[in-house]
């Protein structure tokens, strides 16, 4: 969503993606409230406990992470965002990762790219 966003943007208009943002999260609540907002599949890492995966399909993770990715976004800005993507993409291409590898990858991108422990410590905190 984050990148598909990015690319609306791009091509209609950066006002044309804010509103899809929006109805994205329109979609996002609506689906919350039908799990229930203390659902597990109301969260951003659901897990299905043996229950079908057909039950944890909607926009919930997909709008939490296009939340999420655009919050980090905020911290180090457009550019930078964008070349941690590109790398993160091209480090993992044609793999499964999970949450901790991206985390990490995370860290480390923040940590190489500011000297000042103050600064990194800010947007690791």
């Amino acid at each position: 969503m984050f990148e598909e966003r990015k690319v609306s943007g791009q091509l209609h208009g950066k006002e044309f993606a804010i509103v899809e943002a929006h109805l994205g999260n329109i979609s996002m609540v609506t689906d919350m409230e039908l799990y229930g907002m203390d659902n597990v599949y109301s969260s951003l890492h659901p897990t299905a406990k043996g229950d079908s995966p057909d039950a944890a399909f909607s926009t919930v993770p997909y709008e939490k992470g296009f939340q999420f990715l655009t919050f980090l976004e905020s911290l180090i800005g457009e550019d930078n965002f964008q070349e941690f993507l590109r790398s993160y993409i091209l480090a993992h291409q044609q793999t499964s990762v999970e949450t901790a590898q991206f985390r990490s990858a995370w860290e480390s991108y923040v940590a190489n790219k500011y000297d000042n422990a103050t600064m990194v410590n800010k947007i690791l905190a």
